[in-house]
């Protein structure tokens, strides 16, 4: 066995350019990886996230009331990105279902971007970095699947996350996600696509 200082030693520079590129899997892989070697360490999941704040609080409405007041313009609109984003049944199962719930999460981004805290900006960046980062391996209802799946994993491991259960975060991530997806903060547009108003 021979051993090469210059190829065989990698220094924290070189490793992250050979990973920056990863796909979300592998770089939950390689973490994983390094936390079973060299132990836990400085590394924490457990910290606040802005998502998870979101849905602490749509977790305390009264969401089945959204429902029955729900009326959105430019339906049309919508229809036209999912067909231009070739989502079929799985997904469009999902916009339609979560939808109704656009203008409770309006008025929670309203009420944190009045006191000046940007977290409506801060969740939808965060979603919009999880679709560009997915989008360059997976396409229609596989890439909606995969944001989905992040969004939740994040207020998973989030420290503020409280009691939460597993079904409240699944059900407030997806109110979350199509949230941003009527917003026009991930998935193409089609030409004159504007996002919709409720």
């Amino acid at each position: 066995m021979t051993f090469n200082p210059q190829t065989d030693i990698y220094d924290l520079t070189k490793l992250l350019s050979v990973i920056e590129h990863k796909d979300v899997d592998s770089l939950q892989k390689i973490c994983k990886f390094v936390r079973n070697e060299l132990g836990q360490g400085d590394f924490s999941d457990n910290i606040d996230s802005s998502l998870t704040q979101i849905v602490l609080i749509l977790s305390g409405k009264k969401l089945a009331q959204d429902v029955k007041r729900f009326r959105l313009e430019n339906v049309f609109s919508i229809e036209d990105k999912i067909s231009f984003n070739s989502l079929t049944d799985e997904s469009i199962r999902v916009i339609n279902r979560f939808r109704a719930h656009y203008k409770t999460i309006n008025r929670i981004y309203s009420s944190f971007d009045r006191e000046g805290s940007n977290t409506s900006l801060y969740v939808l960046n965060t979603i919009g970095e999880i679709y560009h980062t997915s989008k360059r391996d997976l396409t229609g209802d596989a890439l909606f699947r995969k944001i989905r799946e992040c969004v939740r994993q994040e207020v998973y491991q989030s420290a503020n996350r409280g009691s939460l259960t597993k079904e409240t975060i699944d059900y407030c991530a997806d109110i979350i996600v199509v949230d941003a997806f009527v917003k026009c903060k991930i998935f193409e547009n089609p030409q004159g696509y504007q996002y919709v108003t409720a």
